[in-house]
């Protein structure tokens, strides 16, 4: 591949919401543990800048707090830019659940009808569809292809980072079942790296797209 853009993107640091199982928002900051894990993957970010040769020239990073928390630590042994995108939150729960248990009788239902629902992109209460959340993936990788800087990292959310991963594969023609049998999870501060480009491989030379690696957890405590 002639790569033209490299992007390191990652998922914020854990929250005493994800150790709870509670539904969250946009104010769960970072748990003791997350703000160690987005400490070690600002060193684990320059490592990889140190062994690329590639200093990374911008963080952007969704608004909510565990994200922001997350750029900033990390960004210590960096000196990076870091520029919110509201484009990068997390696909959002219905208002009302949000701050309850996922085990929740009430929010287990819902997350029933929102599957059943899901292809359809049917909203149920104040939720974000398959839909909203497709459009704005899409207005993301528009956002960081065209982005000056040819190193820079990214630092979202779990599910929305599934969606930003679909539309850099399948373009145009992703679609809700592909979503649901991508199947991927991603650990908190995961390093998934990819790379823009005109591929050289026979079977897609001439095009341009994005070329995905295997996520780096390396850094994360066990």
């Amino acid at each position: 591949m002639n790569v033209e853009k490299t992007l390191y993107l990652c998922r914020h640091g854990k929250t005493e919401a994800n150790e709870n199982g509670i539904v969250q928002g946009w104010h769960n900051p970072l748990s003791g543990c997350g703000i160690q894990q987005a400490a070690r993957l600002g060193y684990r970010l320059a490592r990889i800048a140190e062994s690329s040769g590639m200093p990374f020239q911008h963080i952007y990073c969704s608004p909510m707090i565990r994200a922001k928390q997350t750029a900033y630590l990390a960004n210590k042994p960096l000196s990076c830019l870091v520029t919110e995108n509201a484009d990068l939150i997390e696909c959002m729960n219905p208002t009302h659940f949000q701050g309850k248990s996922i085990n929740e009788p009430d929010f287990i239902k819902y997350m029933t009808w929102f599957v059943d629902l899901f292809a359809q992109s049917k909203q149920i209460y104040d939720e974000e569809t398959f839909g909203m959340a497709r459009e704005r993936a899409f207005r993301a990788e528009q956002f960081l292809r065209d982005a000056p800087e040819m190193c820079a990292v990214v630092v979202t959310h779990g599910v929305f980072l599934r969606y930003l991963l679909c539309v850099m594969r399948y373009g145009a023609s992703f679609s809700p079942e592909m979503f649901l049998q991508s199947g991927e999870e991603f650990e908190n501060t995961v390093i998934v790296k990819v790379e823009y480009g005109a591929f050289r491989n026979p079977l897609r030379v001439g095009k341009k797209g994005w070329r995905v690696w295997v996520g780096d957890a390396s850094h994360v405590a066990p």
